[in-house]
């Protein structure tokens, strides 16, 4: 079983920024692991690298610790966003690309067995561990200690009810899946 660490590959595909920068100051692209729904206004967004490949998974903003994805990609991986939290709305030219948050927020890293950068625990983790009993039933998935990150558990059952295994299967692109543990 692995735990990767799901980035946006903004070096080769497009992304969204917010038209105003000040919409990072209403927190509306603060995602740490709380619903939204309710009170959901999307943000007016620009494509910032139009050059650029267009890809199934979009970041949205500056660490905002989600993606959006387009509607075709949405509907091939519709079961494990939905398992994993909520889909808010994100208009952008003639399309409707949907936005993860992750709401699911487990207290699964091992902090017996995590390397931290400080001797005493805190700062940044150089090398994560996972308790493995505790990891969620969704594979797609967030811990407290790192809120912006959204993780990925491969191997744990059939690759075809796995995140990152189907992403590949069906060549999805924008997504780069970065080994955090091995366990």
């Amino acid at each position: 079983m692995n735990v990767y660490k799901v980035q946006l590959d903004v070096n080769h595909y497009r992304f969204f920024l917010p038209e105003d920068d000040s919409t990072y100051d209403t927190g509306i692209l603060d995602f740490r692991c709380k619903p939204k729904r309710a009170d959901w206004t999307p943000p007016t967004v620009y494509c910032d690298n139009p050059a650029s490949d267009e890809g199934d998974f979009w970041s949205i903003g500056l660490g905002a610790g989600a993606f959006a994805t387009t509607p075709a990609a949405t509907d091939q991986v519709l079961e494990f966003l939905e398992m994993a939290g909520e889909l808010l709305d994100l208009p952008f030219e003639n399309s409707k690309f949907s936005v993860l948050n992750v709401l699911e927020c487990v207290n699964a890293l091992d902090k017996q067995k995590t390397k931290f950068a400080r001797p005493d625990g805190g700062g940044m983790i150089k090398e994560f561990a996972f308790h493995s009993d505790r990891l969620p039933e969704s594979t797609i998935f967030k811990i407290p200690e790192t809120f912006t990150s959204i993780l990925t558990v491969e191997g744990r059952d059939d690759p075809e009810t796995e995140f990152k295994p189907t992403v590949e299967r069906l060549g999805l692109k924008g997504l780069i899946f970065q080994k955090l543990w091995e366990g």
